[in-house]
């Protein structure tokens, strides 16, 4: 109650709230959001100059969450307790109150926005030239959909340019040792309490990778502010994979990505800056969503205090407490919404009984061979085909023969 109360207080006057004063003027560069088409909070937007020298200018421009939300609040509490954002085949249920969220917090089109702005100069190849994080004020000019963005681009300048400097971002972490593993997400549309679609999304759509490239960049930003300032920060780190089958992924070949995953460290979250090698940076952390993360909201905290003149909010320790806090909720969360995909999945597989489908061999051990359904990327085991020997990535049919998505189970025969 004490949050929701808090929430309509900020919601009456969210630019008053965000103590405006001492921030940088962005409001007449030309940000745009680039989303999925539901979106509804937006906690990023982008801008594009392109300057005399033949460099770039770029912002990646960051609601400002933390000009609202202060430690002790009940808001933070709140946050504390949800950690994230969750997304569900049949809805969503947000870290922060929607009267926030989606709206005195999010990037709306034409609204005056407090921001955390990473802007960055950068070379034709994608080299980062020159970097500042500011406090700032925002006005976004376009909200375009992954789509729109799409039909755009080859009439649109700005779009133009933030494509192409995103693919040498990309490439640019590649050749620093960068594993992409482009697995898409299974996607389920609902309606009248029943799934009418399931697709996979495409997960190397331009405009997609464009704005995951500038995010990773931001993100990579922040932790080398904290890292060289030498103040606490929470940091994400991952070693090298215990085996590497390729440099660049390999497009539409699901088997290899999935058997790359299999051979990846684990990732880390803890207060010492190491390189993360999944990314291809020398030290990493999240930011970029601090409407629907709790770290990134952390973080966020962190930075516009230094920024502010008033030194780190948080020490070491309070930082480690909420890493513990973070990770306890986590593995919670991640079990609930792969059961709820899962059921919502498997729903829709009960009319697809009897049928035979498609999958690859992923694994075969102990009599036994692990495929996966091509069009679902679910993962079943089958005992071993007598008479028949399976190698690896084959492509095989199976039968669908039952499923319970109550307790989350289905049998598949040869």
């Amino acid at each position: 109650l004490k949050a929701m109360a808090q929430a309509a207080e900020i919601a009456a006057s969210p630019v008053l709230a965000a103590e405006a004063e001492g921030r940088v003027d962005l409001r007449d560069l030309p940000l745009i959001t680039v989303d999925g088409p539901s979106t509804r909070d937006f906690d990023d937007a982008l801008h594009v100059r392109r300057l005399p020298d033949g460099n770039f200018e770029a912002g990646i421009h960051i609601a400002d969450v933390a000009a609202f939300i202060k430690p002790g609040s009940a808001l933070f509490a709140a946050a504390c307790e949800r950690t994230t954002s969750l997304y569900f085949p049949d809805g969503m249920v947000p870290m922060l109150p929607p009267v926030l969220s989606e709206g005195a917090f999010s990037l709306l089109a034409a609204e005056e926005r407090p921001a955390l702005s990473f802007m960055v100069t950068l070379d034709a190849g994608g080299r980062v030239l020159n970097k500042k994080i500011v406090r700032s004020m925002v006005r976004v000019r376009r909200q375009l959909s992954y789509q729109e963005a799409e039909d755009l681009l080859a009439v649109d300048q700005d779009l133009g340019d933030l494509v192409m400097l995103s693919r040498c971002l990309r490439d640019n972490r590649v050749e620093a040792g960068a594993m992409l593993i482009p697995v898409p997400d299974v996607v389920l549309k609902l309606a009248d309490n029943e799934v009418k679609e399931v697709r996979l999304a495409d997960v190397d759509s331009t405009m997609r990778l464009m704005v995951a490239e500038f995010m990773v960049l931001a993100n990579s930003l922040a932790a080398g502010f904290l890292a060289n300032r030498q103040e606490p920060g929470l940091y994400r780190s991952q070693g090298p994979p215990r085996k590497r089958f390729f440099k660049f992924p390999p497009r539409d070949d699901l088997f290899i990505l999935f058997r790359q995953r299999r051979f990846l460290s684990r990732g880390n979250l803890g207060t010492v800056p190491k390189r993360h090698e999944g990314v291809g940076v020398e030290q990493y952390t999240t930011t970029t969503s601090p409407i629907r993360r709790l770290l990134d909201l952390i973080i966020q905290l962190q930075i516009s205090a230094i920024l502010a003149g008033k030194g780190a909010l948080f020490t070491e320790n309070d930082l480690k407490g909420y890493a513990g806090i973070m990770a306890g909720v986590q593995s919670k969360l991640n079990l609930v919404r792969q059961q709820r995909q899962r059921y919502w999945l498997l729903k829709y597989l009960e009319s697809r009984k009897g049928e035979r489908l498609a999958a690859f061999v992923l694994d075969r051990l102990h009599g036994k061979v692990q495929v996966v359904i091509q069009d679902f990327l679910l993962q079943t085991e089958l005992p071993a085909n007598q008479g028949v020997k399976h190698e690896l990535g084959d492509v095989v049919m199976v039968k669908l023969t039952a499923v319970n998505p109550l307790n989350g189970t289905c049998r598949f025969e040869w």
